[in-house]
This record gives C-alpha cells, structure tokens and sequence, in this order.
C-alpha cells in the first residue's frame, strides 16, 4: 500500500510539473511574427471579399449593406484563422517546433477568380501553408532528434482543423440558445475552413519569407496543411477527412454538429483506408 500510494504520489508530482514546464514552453516559445499577421490580415480579407461577394444588396446595390457585411465577414474570418494558427503553434511547441503561418498567394488568387467566375457563389480558399522550425530546447531527451518526424508535423499541422470543428461546438451552443445569425456565420467559416485546409496543394514557389531570421536548414515545408498531413501520416489525414464530413453532414442535414458522431466517420474512413492498403500489401 506504501508502494502504491508512492507511485501515485510520483505521478501526480510529474503531471504538475509537465503542465507547468508546458505552459512555461507556451510562454517562452509562443510568438506571432509581424509577416504572419499581414499574411493573417490579407487571409482574412480574402475570405470576407469572397464570403461578402454577392452580399451588397438585394434588389439594388447598397454600399452599407455591403460593407456591413464585408466587415462582419473580415473580424469573424480573422479571429477563425487567429485561433486557427494559434492551436497549431500550441501543439506544434508541445512537439518541440515553432510553426510560422504563411498565406497561399497562388492558392489566393484562384479564390478571387472563382469569385468572380461564380458571383460569389462558390466561396472556396486555401487557409494558408506552414513552416516548422525545431526548438533545440525542446528537442533533447525523448526527441533526439533536430529534424522533426513525420508525426509531428502532421500532428500540429492537423491541430488547425480540429479546433476549428471543436470550436464549432460552443458556437453552435451560442447559435441555439440566441438564435442570432452571426453564430451561424461563424460555424460555417469555421466548418469552411477545417474543410479547405485538407485539401493536398504542394508550394509552387520555394521562396521562404522566413529565411532572414531562422537557419534555412531546420525549416521543412511541402506544401499546405492539408500536403503535409497527407503525406507524412496519411491514417491521420483520412481520419480528419471523415470527421470533417461528419460535422458536414451533420450541420447540412439536420442543423447541428456532433464530435462523437464525426469521430465515428472518421473511424470508418481510418479503418477503411488501412483495409484498402492492407488488400494492396
């Protein structure tokens, strides 16, 4: 019983002093540089361009109408992509990484134009790609290793889009108990960009804003969030794949969001890739 009690105390000691060395990380390491919020300021001015598209009157054109709209549009995509990055730097420190939000500028300009092709009726947009830099602090003991494995940068990639269908919980809370629009608007960017953010698109270009002040050979990148996941642990892509159709079809079909019933999808679509691969092997 001493024994037992002993072990017990120890670990409780060694929790307490992993959630204090980890918000101490989170204190430390947690930086927003000024490049990544214009790239988040320009991000969200796209998304509330495209969202706002064909939303400036009814009958006849309506400058405050549309302007209302663009602006209720820029402060709900802003503070999306704000939380959007932030659960990716927090999970990407625990992983012994700082992450660095970039936009997609190729990725940009197809929106704007299939904007203007659809009348704003197909709101589409690529949330933005990632850099990953190692924190060699953070890097010895169980890691070892100054290059990242592949499970941590799909892992703290990954943590962009499942914040945003947790956060849709609350707000859909918000949404039921007020009835107000806005909340509604919110779980639509927010489901909107969980989706986007997965899909696979390789960096075009290899310029890397970032080089002046981080040592180009601990950054690794392929492409957007939804590339590196893909390629780097792809049952984790296919599991955050069948989530994002679960909350999907969920919210389309009866108005409401659910972590349970997309986690289940998100097992199908899992188990159901490993048994395609398993036929293969």
């Amino acid at each position: 019983m001493v024994r037992r009690a002993s072990l017990h105390n120890t670990k409780k000691v060694e929790r307490s002093l992993f959630r204090i060395d980890f918000f101490h990380n989170i204190h430390r390491y947690l930086e927003f540089k000024s490049k990544e919020w214009l790239d988040l300021g320009i991000m969200a001015f796209v998304m509330a361009f495209i969202f706002s598209f064909n939303k400036w009157g009814e009958d006849a054109f309506s400058f405050s109408t549309g302007i209302g709209n663009f602006l209720t549009y820029f402060f709900v995509s802003f503070g999306v992509m704000l939380l959007y990055v932030l659960a990716q730097k927090i999970v990407g420190i625990f992983n012994g990484l700082r992450t660095y939000y970039e936009k997609y500028n190729i990725a940009i300009l197809f929106s704007v134009f299939i904007a203007f092709l659809t009348f704003g009726y197909v709101p589409i947009y690529i949330p933005g790609i990632l850099r990953y830099e190692a924190i060699y602090n953070l890097r010895i003991g169980k890691f070892r290793a100054v290059m990242a494995k592949d499970w941590e940068t799909s892992l703290s990639a990954g943590a962009g889009p499942v914040a945003m269908l947790v956060l849709s919980i609350p707000v859909q809370i918000l949404f039921k108990v007020t009835g107000l629009e806005i909340f509604k608007t919110i779980i639509v960017v927010l489901l909107l960009t969980a989706a986007y953010s997965l899909i696979p698109l390789p960096v075009i270009s290899t310029a890397n804003p970032y080089e002046g002040y981080m040592n180009r050979y601990n950054i690794f990148s392929g492409g957007s969030v939804g590339f590196d996941i893909y390629f780097n642990n792809r049952s984790w892509y296919f599991f955050l794949v069948g989530a994002v159709i679960g909350f999907w079809l969920l919210w389309l079909v009866f108005g409401y969001v659910s972590i349970l019933f997309s986690s289940i999808i998100g097992l199908v679509a899992l188990i159901s890739y490993n048994a395609v691969i398993a036929t293969k092997s």
